[in-house]
């Protein structure tokens, strides 16, 4: 958490903010002084422990994006609580069922459908000409192995 240059800001501005409030105090009062630094120390304290709880929640955000990265989609990070880390949390369990569906039907695709879906990008006339010409070769050479054993021949 400390490598994060704005946590480092942040914790730089505490300190002076802490510092401040301390030798003002102290300058009227050094009872009050000692008092406010206590208290500043006390938030500060907070502030930091709340920031590291924060971080880590993100960080088991992150391990749970590589995972899924990795084909595994039957984690779940949903929980019921409010907030912006649980809205995340839904947001991206929700992609993971789409990425999880979507897997799914690419492992059911015969290849009658895959030529269909290379036919259909083929005829794209936005698709550059070098790209096209590779869909062809491919569409080509596939459908060449699919009919070559129906013809005795390999």
């Amino acid at each position: 958490m400390l490598r994060n240059k704005e946590i480092k800001l942040y914790m730089t501005l505490l300190t002076v903010v802490v510092i401040v409030g301390f030798v003002a105090c102290y300058f009227f009062n050094p009872v009050s002084g000692i008092i406010a630094l206590l208290a500043l120390l006390l938030m500060a304290a907070v502030s930091f422990l709340f920031t590291r709880w924060k971080y880590q929640q993100i960080e088991k955000l992150a391990d749970y994006l590589k995972r899924i990265a990795d084909g595994e989609y039957s984690l779940d990070i949903r929980d019921n609580d409010e907030g912006e880390l649980s809205i995340l949390k839904s947001e991206l369990y929700k992609v993971t069922v789409t990425l999880s569906e979507q897997a799914d039907l690419l492992k059911n695709k015969t290849p009658i459908t895959s030529m269909s879906v290379m036919t259909d990008l083929i005829s794209d006339e936005n698709l550059p000409p070098v790209w096209a010409r590779r869909s062809q070769s491919w569409l080509v050479g596939r459908q060449s192995r699919r009919k070559a054993p129906q013809n005795g021949t390999i």
